[in-house]
């Protein structure tokens, strides 16, 4: 009824369609394009970025808390947030998104990133840099670090690359990155890697605050983040996974056929 030859290309049929590429796709800060824009009295309004050269936007990020903190970043005289490239990271002339706030004690700023909802399977290994968490006269925190599942499920963040100027206490959920040390805006000193490994997430937030002392100017960059679509089960794969158990069927049923003759 059916030939190994067709057997064998519906195989090759199946292993095309069950192996989809599915590449990385940064948000680069240094792409003129992925530029920052706040309404008109300065406040930060949600930013949406298409990174992945198809139609329709890929992630958006939103700042909230005490925006009324944010002030001008006196190198380039911008109204922050505002992507530039005053911390480097000791990356030589990166761009990150960069927050300069006036903050007094327990000045809380929170970045929360949101991925696209076409992404129905969600996203996976995604990462970003902090630049310039360090401590002048009051130390700089980044707490309530965490991914959002697509259920809803809280992931917490693994650490890397901490710059001599961080510190990391406590684990999981509870997890703080404290300022100890001065770092100068372009070293990196000051940075640390977040990510979230395999886990598959729909989003990812932390908050920005600082230790007890009177309001201060402090600042740090968010650099590039970087993600993998989880990729969705091609439709043709369910077509072909039918035909070959179909085709199973078919040779199991003459294989019982002939053993019955003999």
């Amino acid at each position: 009824m059916f030939s190994r030859s067709v057997v064998l290309s519906f195989l090759a049929v199946g292993l095309a369609v069950s192996s989809p590429d599915v590449a990385a796709v940064t948000l680069d800060w240094d792409v003129p394009t992925n530029t920052w824009t706040n309404a008109n009295n300065g406040s930060p309004i949600p930013n949406s970025y298409d990174v992945d050269g198809v139609a329709g936007n890929d992630l958006t990020i939103t700042i909230s808390g005490q925006v009324s903190k944010l002030r001008t970043e006196p190198v380039s005289g911008t109204q922050t947030p505002a992507v530039m490239s005053t911390l480097q990271g000791g990356m030589g002339g990166e761009k990150s998104l960069h927050i300069y706030a006036n903050v007094g004690t327990k000045s809380e700023i929170t970045v929360s990133v949101s991925f696209s909802a076409t992404y129905v399977q969600g996203v996976e290994n995604v990462s970003f840099t902090l630049f310039d968490i360090d401590k002048t006269t009051d130390s700089e925190f980044i707490r309530n670090i965490y991914g959002i599942a697509l259920d809803g499920t809280l992931i917490p963040a693994t650490f890397s690359n901490l710059g001599s100027a961080v510190a990391l206490t406590g684990s999981g959920l509870t997890s703080l990155l404290t300022g100890i040390a001065a770092s100068p805006d372009g070293s990196s000193n000051g940075n640390v890697t977040i990510s979230f490994g395999t886990n598959v997430i729909k989003g990812f937030a932390f908050t920005f605050d600082n230790s007890q002392g009177p309001p201060r100017t402090q600042e740090f960059g968010l650099h590039d983040i970087s993600f993998t679509p989880v990729p969705e089960i091609n439709p043709a794969l369910s077509a072909v996974g039918s035909c070959l158990m179909a085709i199973s069927l078919v040779f199991h049923h003459r294989s019982r056929v002939r053993s019955r003759r003999k």
